[in-house]
């Protein structure tokens, strides 16, 4: 269980690297500082700090940009 979801995780290494992949916790997981995702989770509130727009997802804030394939999201420190 991670925050309540139950969840099942993957490991294994490659090359000399562990990987460690979590499903079904997206959403409980912390998000990782500057890092960018294509899709935000669900019932994010868009408030706007002198005049820059963000999303508030729950106590993670994201700042949109928008390139050749489309807006994404990266993970900004609270404005």
């Amino acid at each position: 269980m991670v925050g309540g979801t139950t969840t099942d995780i993957v490991a294994y290494t490659t090359g000399g690297t562990f990987i460690q992949i979590w499903i079904g916790a997206d959403d409980k997981l912390p998000y990782t500082m500057g890092a960018i995702y294509t899709v935000l989770p669900p019932g994010c509130a868009t408030p706007n700090v002198r005049g820059q727009t963000y999303y508030r997802c729950g106590n993670t804030w994201f700042s949109p940009a928008y390139g050749a394939n489309g807006v994404h999201y990266r993970v900004v420190p609270a404005p």
